[in-house]
């Protein structure tokens, strides 16, 4: 991907992907907890 569409492989000025992780794991830790069965 890196060579084909290398606009897609570089975080934006200012994006922190470690934070955004961390906020979308927990998301999908409480959704998943909340709606197994």
């Amino acid at each position: 991907m890196t060579h084909s569409a290398p606009e897609i492989c570089t975080d934006a000025k200012g994006f922190d992907r470690a934070a955004f992780h961390e906020t979308l794991d927990a998301k999908a830790l409480a959704f998943f907890s909340a709606n197994r069965r």
